[in-house]
């Protein structure tokens, strides 16, 4: 029979309750599954092996699929789907037990342990240089703690970020362009959650007593924040707009001589090219994992010893020299690291080379064959090692700027935007506590049936919906699909 080894990492970002967050995880992984059987060609008999399959509801999605094409799901009990590769193994040594019996000299049973592990050899892996040597071209910004002075009469721009791991805010003075206040915390799952939650460390802190003009929202949850900020305070206050011209004003307002950045986040990544300050090209990686801030932490696991990823970056600047280990999916990366470690390579080194490998992921499947320029800003959580700054002086050989806080430079760009895109001055201060009492009442989706701007045929656009409830008024908001009709 075939057989399929469901033992595969799928990730999921959804403001939706838990059960229904598990259920799609549970379709995603089955969709995937499936994805890799050509029912044409394959056996007809299937097994599903390895411990996801104990999930009910991703059996019973490959035994609807497989019955659809005139195939069988063979009944294992889920425990047993668990230990079918070990249960392989057995039988084969069996089998080889079985053909050594009329060998006297190999009939009494396993070799001594001595014989059967080889000794650790020297590591045949390429050498890279120390990335300590390429922290001169770093240059690290220093900022002071956000805070507002006293007897200055501020006026807030409060800029939301939230992203698909982790949210922040950041409050900045609408005269003098100067941040008041940020925070950050995972998003979790919940952005509603997590935009709710830093606002009310705004107003706990020592510039939530300032009054709030206007409001601005981006990151891959900043349409439903957005759309719940809109409705508390008016569409006149609200600034939404994607993280590409965000990341691009935060930038800017740093270094004017920016003209590449690379920004690496918690599960994507982004470049984005400048001329004369103006964004002329980008690229995202969604799909990838290796190369985001999500691959440092997990790779970083493997150490013992290493408590957290600020120590990893530390380790990687003290070693003499990094082990090349090539750009590979995160999946991959496992076996090359076990492999330095076997071979005897110094963790030092293999750490130094975990950075090296995340810029040339980086370079490879974000940046492409686009141009880096003489100037790299680079932003996002992870650039708070300075071993990943160096790393990217090594491969590009370009001079890098890292801002005082590499995570909030989306938070300020959409404050700077709201700035720009938004006239304060008439507009009374807002009331922070009308969106902590706010709350998404339901989210769908829909497909759109016009046939306006689709040249009279219809492309069925997939429209999201959402439900607010602001002071027990509901409010509907839509946005996506091909045109700007549900925009509007």
């Amino acid at each position: 029979p075939a057989i399929l080894n469901s033992d595969t990492h799928v990730l999921s970002y959804s403001g939706d309750g838990v059960g229904r967050l598990i259920a799609c995880l549970d379709e995603a992984l089955g969709v995937y599954g499936l994805l890799l059987m050509l029912p044409r060609v394959s056996p007809t008999r299937v097994i599903l092996a390895g411990g996801v399959a104990r999930s009910r509801r991703i059996r019973d999605n490959f035994a609807g699929f497989l019955s659809r094409h005139r195939m069988e799901l063979l009944p294992v009990a889920a425990e047993d789907a668990l230990f079918i590769e070990a249960q392989g193994c057995a039988v084969l040594a069996a089998e080889w037990a079985d053909q050594q019996g009329d060998r006297p000299e190999r009939a009494s049973g396993v070799p001594s342990l001595d014989r059967l592990v080889a000794p650790a050899g020297v590591a045949d892996l390429d050498r890279v240089p120390a990335l300590y040597g390429y922290l001169p071209r770093v240059k690290r910004l220093q900022g002071t703690a956000p805070a507002p002075e006293p007897g200055v009469d501020h006026r807030l721009i409060l800029g939301f970020d939230i992203g698909s791991t982790g949210s922040k805010a950041l409050a900045l003075d609408s005269e003098s362009r100067r941040v008041v206040w940020e925070g950050y915390l995972n998003t979790n799952g919940n952005p509603v959650g997590a935009a709710q939650s830093l606002m009310q460390r705004f107003v706990e802190g020592p510039a939530g007593r300032l009054p709030v003009l206007a409001l601005g929202a981006t990151g891959s949850g900043r349409e439903i924040v957005g759309s719940l900020l809109s409705t508390c305070y008016g569409v006149e206050r609200v600034y939404v707009l994607n993280e590409i011209a965000a990341h691009a004003e935060g930038a800017l307002h740093f270094d004017r001589e920016v003209d590449t950045i690379f920004e690496i986040g918690g599960q994507d990544a982004k470049y984005i090219r400048l001329a004369d300050g103006r964004v002329v090209d980008a690229a995202m990686n969604e799909a990838c994992s290796a190369g985001t801030g999500s691959f440092i932490e997990e790779q970083g696991r493997k150490f013992s010893g290493i408590d957290d990823v600020v120590q990893l970056g530390e380790e990687a600047l003290r070693s003499d020299c990094g082990v090349s280990l090539g750009q590979h999916c995160s999946v991959f990366m496992a076996e090359i690291i076990d492999g330095a470690v076997a071979a005897g390579s110094e963790t030092r080194s293999i750490i130094a080379g975990i950075y090296d490998s995340i810029i040339q992921n980086y370079l490879n499947r974000v940046k492409g064959s686009r141009s880096v320029g003489q100037v790299v800003f680079c932003q996002g959580m992870p650039f708070s090692a300075d071993a990943l700054a160096a790393a990217v002086v090594r491969q590009t050989g370009s001079r890098v700027v890292v801002p005082p806080n590499p995570g909030t430079v989306g938070a300020l760009g959409i404050a700077l935007l709201t700035r720009k895109g938004i006239e304060t001055r008439p507009l009374a201060p807002i009331d922070p506590q009308r969106f902590l009492a706010a709350r998404v009442e339901q989210k769908d989706t829909f497909v759109c049936k016009s046939t306006k701007g689709c040249g009279g045929t219809g492309n069925c656009c997939r429209i999201d919906r959402l439900t607010t409830v602001v002071q027990e008024q509901r409010q509907r908001f839509t946005w996506g699909g091909g045109c700007s009709l549900w925009d509007r």
